[in-house]
């Protein structure tokens, strides 16, 4: 499976969602993630995305980062920095919990490993 999610920064917080993984069946937080079809680019699908989901218009602020989850080897997903560039957040419903928090909190809300890249992004190192 191919994926794309964003860490939306937005005045040094950043956006996470509880959803169901359909990997694990289970709840978990991560960034704002969508499954990505058979050749769909994954920037053009992650600002799609964030206006659908949550009525953001957003831009991509750095290079990708590709994660590979250790429960799932033949799971990729493509991370992008993201900031706010227009609209007001309103969340689709879709999600359990959507919560602004402070970068270092990330580590406690996860349950997968952070990768060194997402840690560095996020300052945690």
């Amino acid at each position: 499976m191919r994926a794309v999610a964003g860490i939306l920064n937005n005045n040094g917080m950043v956006l996470i969602v509880r959803y169901k993984n359909p990997i694990r069946e289970e709840y978990q937080w991560f960034f704002p993630m969508v499954k990505l079809d058979e050749g769909v680019s994954p920037k053009k699908e992650i600002k799609e995305y964030f206006k659908e989901k949550f009525n953001l218009d957003v831009d991509i602020t750095g290079d990708v980062i590709k994660f590979e989850p250790s429960y799932d080897p033949e799971t990729i997903i493509y991370i992008y920095p993201l900031k706010i560039s227009g609209g007001f957040l309103k969340s689709s419903g879709d999600f359990e919990i959507v919560k602004w928090i402070n970068p270092k909190e990330v580590p406690k809300y996860f349950s997968a490993r952070l990768t060194y890249n997402i840690s560095k992004f996020l300052d945690l190192e």
